[in-house]
């Protein structure tokens, strides 16, 4: 989460206008203001998020997660939230404090072995809910793919793929699964 944090902030640099002008200093224009790079965000605010999620997870898991509410806490460079998916994990969700659309969701599972499961159902749904442009059978592939990896490599080890207009990480530290989604910069 940290690192998708600095990654946002430092996404967010300023640039300023500036030259020089062939008239005297009483003269010259107001300076140029500054300009802003937009963060590429999810084109979905954290209540689409939510609805979509409980949309694909209604089928399979109970119902209390359309229940919950989304309590949106300020940050100093975005504001976060966090949602229990149906006990089997976290998703924590970095929302963007300008367009109020999501930044990243970084998705911690429980360690539990009868929670293994639920918890990679959970961020295949989370894959169809923000690669939809994707064809189910790329997005397969893929996951599959970096979770064959992470399994071979051993603990504490991340792979990275990208899926359209997204950035995927998967990896597991000391038993929880890691599941890390941001817009391709």
């Amino acid at each position: 989460m940290l690192k998708s944090i600095a990654l946002a902030a430092a996404l967010a640099l300023s640039l300023s206008a500036c030259g020089g002008s062939d008239k005297p200093a009483a003269q010259s224009e107001a300076p140029a203001a500054q300009v802003t790079k937009a963060k590429p965000t999810f084109d979905m605010t954290p209540g689409q998020f939510h609805a979509g999620y409980a949309e694909q997870a209604k089928n399979v898991f109970d119902k209390k997660f359309a229940s919950q509410k989304i309590d949106i806490q300020p940050g100093e460079v975005n504001d976060v939230f966090n949602l229990d998916l149906n006990g089997y994990g976290t998703a924590v969700c970095a929302v963007d404090k300008k367009s109020g659309k999501l930044l990243s969701i970084t998705l911690f599972t429980d360690p539990k072995l009868d929670s293994g499961l639920p918890s990679l159902a959970t961020s295949m749904f989370l894959m169809n809910l923000i690669s939809q442009d994707v064809p189910a059978d790329k997005r397969n592939d893929a996951y599959t793919k970096a979770l064959k990896e992470v399994a071979n490599s051993g603990s504490e080890k991340f792979s990275n793929f990208l899926l359209g207009n997204v950035k995927y990480s998967v990896g597991s530290v000391n038993g929880t699964f890691m599941f890390n989604a941001e817009p391709k910069t």
